[in-house]
């Protein structure tokens, strides 16, 4: 690269210190390791343009592919595809999927696509990417659907669409825990991390709130959801941390026992 004569002084970054034997209740950060680092330069867009079908094409390309047919460029166009999913870049992920690119493709942690815009809610993303097939319930290396992903970090509006488009309830992760378990684990973490503001965990357990009533509604369980319902109505009418607290740990003790309900069904 012109203007370095030494490749010492370029920037040096780590990609290679994720581990898998993390702490299990930070599991999900192993997703999205640029985040903090990595700006996009794209800007999604309402309006994407015409999305061409090319069935067709896609599935000759996938077959060239299977045969080992220029690999090289095929890997290259993987992971433009994530690239662009993690980078919310509508356009690039439309046309990469009318091109024939794999929406089930991963990379070497297992991460689909769909892991990384589940991840972040990336409502558009997500939904162009299960319009061409890819697969909600693809678990990455450690266990993860898309949909834990998106329970852990509250995406309430692309935990619906997960959901409708048939993830597995009961998938459990390297750990043994399901999408509900996770929002479990985070509603503990809001209520033992003392230096958030009793607003900041008013909102997020809102945000899971609205979840968890998706999740039932969804699995047929309408009664629940409704009680879900009154929790969140019943949230935001108080302000302090105490009362806060309170309702949080009922959401908790909710899902503690729906997740019973859910082990006895199997």
């Amino acid at each position: 690269i012109r203007g370095y004569r030494n490749t010492s002084n370029f920037p040096q970054v780590d990609f290679t210190a994720w581990s898998p034997e993390a702490g299990s209740g930070l599991d999900f950060l192993c997703l999205v390791p640029f985040s903090a680092i990595y700006k996009p330069i794209y800007r999604q867009t309402d309006t994407p343009g015409k999305v061409k079908v090319s069935v067709t094409h896609r599935q000759q390309r996938q077959k060239k592919f299977k045969c080992s047919s220029t690999v090289g460029n095929y890997i290259a166009d993987e992971r433009r595809l994530q690239n662009a999913a993690n980078e919310n870049d509508l356009n690039a992920v439309v046309e990469l999927l009318e091109d024939g690119v794999d929406p089930c493709c991963s990379d070497n942690k297992q991460r689909t696509p769909l892991h990384f815009a589940s991840s972040q809610g990336y409502e558009k993303v997500v939904k162009a990417l299960l319009d061409k097939g890819a697969d909600p319930n693809q678990k990455d290396i450690l266990g993860n659907t898309p949909l834990h992903l998106a329970a852990c970090t509250g995406q309430v509006p692309v935990v619906t669409l997960l959901l409708k488009a048939g993830t597995n309830l009961k998938s459990v992760d390297r750990h043994g825990r399901t999408p509900l378990s996770v929002a479990k684990s985070r509603l503990r973490f809001l209520s033992e991390e003392r230096e958030y503001s009793s607003q900041r965990v008013k909102d997020e357990t809102l945000e899971i709130g609205e979840m968890m009533r998706a999740y039932l509604n969804i699995s047929g369980l309408h009664q629940e959801a409704e009680q879900i319902d009154q929790l969140c109505h019943q949230l935001q009418g108080v302000s302090t941390r105490e009362e806060v607290d309170h309702l949080n740990s009922l959401f908790t003790d909710f899902a503690s026992l729906n997740i019973e309900k859910s082990q006895n069904r199997t």
